[in-house]
């Protein structure tokens, strides 16, 4: 793959961290996986990554900032800028690690991830790049009820393309980034679905809130949804999955669920290649309760390179349902209705 801009969305199990390669051996990080997790630091030094120009948590949530400590001792003193939400959870991880160092010589102070108003907040710039927080504002920050409220929201523009960093905002959140924008609905190639194509609005409507965000706010055409095979809370969901089919997005999930494969450990034998880092394995990989399977890749790992004319994804979309065609027991979850 060329350097010039690549974006990783890593197979993290259930969690989320996505890398954006820029040249001259630089990054960017949003979020870093769940606590133990080993693949941004991986990725990272298996790119020779020197410096990380931004590192931005989109809320604290475990699964979102569990990793944070690893990549910031890892990259100690190469991290240009550190940008996180006091959303209102007590578990800081992003906050702790920076109050570890009181002289601020291992790591730069903290800068909010909030827009400026209405308008989106410039967290990181190049001359063909362009990440901004598009949500929360400040006042929304301070509204928010709990931590999925006030998710970030990041949008990169690279040359003509957009790619959309979702976080878990909910569907108010999605309302209030609606109301700012010119002319909805915001159009992008790709972005990560939120809270892992689980509920959006408390478990209320939840068919109609995802309807109503991929027709009326959300236009794209790729979707990925960071997700673990063992994942306790029924991501992603019907709802969430039917949604994105009826608006004809293409949907890439990391980890594939037992909603789509009564056999997950004979799926894990089905031949293709697993992009590597990726916390998914070809080898049986079981819960420590009821030997229930863990760590079964769908696409796994997913990158998309961006130049200033077209992009591909690694692996191709149009692979992973050949290599289930046949396969018994498997329903293509992000490919069928109810």
């Amino acid at each position: 793959m060329s350097k010039a801009c690549e974006c990783w969305f890593l197979d993290v199990g259930q969690g989320s961290s996505n890398v954006i390669m820029l040249e001259g051996n630089r990054a960017v990080v949003i979020d870093c996986g769940p606590r133990g997790s080993r693949e941004t630091v991986t990725l990272l030094k298996e790119k020779h990554v020197q410096t990380i120009e931004c590192l931005a948590i989109t809320h604290n949530h475990e699964d979102h900032d569990g990793n944070v400590a690893q990549v910031l001792c890892a990259y100690s003193g190469a991290v240009r800028s550190i940008c996180f939400l006091n959303d209102g959870n007590r578990n800081l991880r992003t906050l702790a690690m920076l109050n570890s160092d009181s002289r601020n010589e291992r790591w730069p102070p903290a800068r909010r991830l909030e827009t400026e108003g209405s308008r989106p907040a410039i967290i990181y710039e190049d001359t063909s790049f362009e990440l901004s927080a598009i949500h929360p504002s400040m006042q929304d920050n301070l509204n928010a009820l709990q931590a999925n409220q006030t998710s970030a929201v990041l949008l990169l523009k690279a040359w003509r393309f957009r790619l959309l960093f979702s976080g878990d905002v909910t569907l108010s959140g999605w309302m209030q980034i609606a109301s700012r924008l010119k002319s909805p609905p915001l159009k992008c190639d790709f972005m990560t679905v939120p809270h892992h194509g689980g509920n959006i609005n408390g478990g209320v409507d939840e068919r109609a809130s995802h309807d109503t965000l991929y027709r009326h706010i959300v236009n794209t055409q790729h979707a990925i949804i960071s997700v673990g095979t063992s994942n306790a809370h029924g991501h992603p969901t019907m709802d969430a999955l039917v949604a994105l089919r009826d608006n004809h997005v293409n949907v890439m999930c990391t980890q594939m669920t037992a909603n789509c494969c009564s056999d997950l450990e004979r799926v894990r034998d089905v031949a293709r290649v697993i992009q590597q880092p990726a916390r998914s394995t070809r080898h049986a990989d079981y819960t420590s309760s009821a030997r229930k399977s863990k760590n079964v890749a769908c696409f796994g790992t997913i990158a998309v390179e961006l130049n200033a004319h077209t992009y591909t994804i690694e692996p191709d979309p149009d692979s992973i349902p050949i290599c289930f065609a046949g396969t018994s027991g498997l329903v293509a979850l992000c490919r069928q209705g109810d």
